[in-house]
């Protein structure tokens, strides 16, 4: 990825979640997502300190379309989404996400940077996408006849923006 900085493109793990809920504000979030690693797809649009995370599953669940699951290599690109994900493998030829893996798009969650944790390979180097594949799935996530399903899960003193903040986010549109 181009920036290092940024949280885009790449894989994190979500941190138990009295490490950054303590007081129970947030909606929950399903275990089976948080047990999972996450792709950062981009920074939230409505909160400063919000990203929107697409979760990394091994398994295709049955009731969910073939077209929202992304394959990420060594899976095969399929007719579906006309797409295969690749990981920047700095000194290894294979990432050490799962052998079979997917990125889940049909569900997006949006929340706190803080509840999320930087994934790193073997060689403790950061996982992410390649660029070329990030920016592939940009396109692919704001087509408009696909749009995201985002699942907010933020408190709801965060909801609550201030006058400044508004006036700010409607000047940018």
């Amino acid at each position: 990825m181009k920036n290092p900085k940024s949280p885009q493109g790449k894989v994190h793990q979500f941190l138990p979640v009295d490490q950054w809920d303590d007081d129970g504000q947030f909606l929950p979030i399903p275990r089976s997502v948080r047990s999972r690693p996450a792709v950062v797809l981009m920074k939230s649009k409505k909160y400063d300190d919000c990203v929107y995370v697409a979760s990394v599953t091994e398994d295709i669940h049955p009731s969910v379309s073939q077209g929202w699951y992304v394959p990420i290599a060594p899976v095969p690109k399929d007719y579906f989404t006309d797409m295969q994900l690749h990981m920047c493998n700095h000194l290894q030829m294979e990432s050490t996400l799962l052998s079979q893996s997917y990125l889940r798009t049909d569900t997006v969650y949006e929340v706190p940077l803080r509840a999320l944790e930087r994934k790193y390979d073997d060689y403790g180097m950061p996982l992410e996408l390649e660029q070329e594949s990030y920016d592939q799935l940009r396109t692919f996530l704001v087509e408009p006849d696909r749009g995201l399903n985002v699942r907010t899960i933020v408190p709801p003193d965060v909801m609550k923006e201030r006058p400044e903040s508004i006036a700010k986010r409607q000047s940018i549109s």
